[in-house]
C-alpha cells in the first residue's frame, strides 16, 4: 500500500497534505478583494458562479512575507 501526497513549500519549509484530503486543485486566478475582511481572508473566488472565501495560509501562520499558497475551507465543498 502506498500513499499520495500534495507537497508544497512555504518560506523554505516543506509541507505535505495527504491527497485524500484534497478535493480539487484550481488554477491560480485573481481573487475578488473584500475590503472589510480580516487579514486571514485573501478574497473571494468565483468558482462555477459560486463565491468561495479563500483563506491565506501565510496570514494564519503569522509569516513575515506573503506566499502564494491558500486553501478553501472544507465546509464549502
Amino acid at each position: 500500500m502506498f500513499m499520495l501526497w500534495l507537497l508544497l513549500s512555504i518560506e523554505g519549509e516543506r509541507y505535505a497534505i495527504e491527497s485524500g484530503d484534497v478535493v480539487e486543485i484550481l488554477p491560480w486566478v485573481k481573487l475578488q478583494t473584500l475590503h472589510q475582511a480580516p487579514a486571514t481572508i485573501a478574497g473571494l473566488l468565483n468558482d462555477r458562479d459560486r463565491p468561495i472565501p479563500i483563506v491565506s495560509i501565510s496570514a494564519n501562520c503569522s509569516m513575515v512575507a506573503p506566499v502564494d499558497c491558500m486553501f478553501v475551507p472544507g465546509s464549502f465543498w
